[in-house]
């Protein structure tokens, strides 16, 4: 009796390690599930750590959404517009399959710096926004290249649009200077800016805005035929550079002289 009660107790005791044993196996198969997770997550934190991410996707063999490819080259985008390399920027957003708000800003912005204003105002005029300090940003950015190209009158009504959307200092001192900039021209900058060549481009530019309202994409040959007549000294007189920190001026004699040096304001790149 004494034999029998001791092997009971043997295999009670056998089986409560067995069901132990059992319970340690399943949290050990369960534990690499919230490592994985985070490692995930740490990764994502990363702009480097998308492309890794990426491998360890295609070695697991799961899916990789297009989504996440498109955020990789927008922040590769953004990096190197941050060291002035535009043409790496513009390589970069042009492997993105999906465009969105922030890269097809992002490409405008590339070819505004690039010299392309006519490109860059193409795509400004299709982008839309609920947000305020957005259209904001596209209405400024679309004034700054419409002073680049000369035309001021439509740089003086998107520096407008902005104003009436809030208080904004850079818009309101670009306004102050392209208001004098259009009475100058109107009064007395007829041999500095040939009006045929002023009407030529302005016509193509208003033609190109009908055409994006009515959603038909046609191209234009004489869209920049306007600019190609102009000499070096012209080019120097349109050629407003940054200067975020240089002081107001006020509207006198000595503005203009400014403006030939490149007195604009053009903050918030992004």
């Amino acid at each position: 009796q004494q034999k029998a009660q001791a092997m009971t107790e043997a295999l009670q005791i056998q089986t409560q390690t067995q069901q132990s044993q059992k319970m340690q196996h399943r949290y050990k198969e369960l534990y690499h599930i919230p490592l994985f997770v985070a490692l995930i997550l740490f990764l994502l934190l990363h702009t480097r750590g998308i492309r890794y991410l990426l491998i360890l996707f295609a070695f697991l063999g799961l899916d990789v959404q297009a989504g996440i490819l498109d955020t990789y080259h927008l922040h590769q985008a953004y990096a190197a517009y941050k060291q002035k390399a535009y043409h790496k920027s513009y390589l970069a957003l042009q492997q993105i399959e999906k465009p969105s708000l922030q890269s097809q800003m992002a490409l405008a912005n590339v070819y505004y710096n690039q010299g392309s204003y006519k490109k860059a105002l193409k795509i400004y005029r299709t982008l839309h926004s609920c947000s305020t300090p957005i259209k904001q940003q596209i209405y400024y950015n679309s004034a700054n290249a419409y002073t680049r190209l000369g035309l001021y009158s439509k740089a003086k009504s998107y520096y407008t649009k902005v104003l009436q959307l809030g208080e904004d200092k850079a818009a309101k001192e670009n306004l102050k200077l392209v208001t004098f900039l259009a009475d100058k021209k109107s009064q007395n900058l007829g041999k500095a800016h040939p009006k045929s060549q002023n009407a030529d481009t302005s016509k193509s530019l208003s033609q190109e805005e009908d055409k994006d309202k009515n959603k038909e994409e046609q191209k234009s040959s004489g869209s920049g035929s306007g600019g190609e007549g102009q000499n070096k000294e012209d080019e120097k007189k349109n050629q407003l550079l940054l200067d975020e920190h240089t002081p107001v001026h006020p509207l006198s004699s000595k503005v203009y002289e400014l403006i030939n040096k490149g007195y604009i304001r053009e903050t918030r790149p992004w």
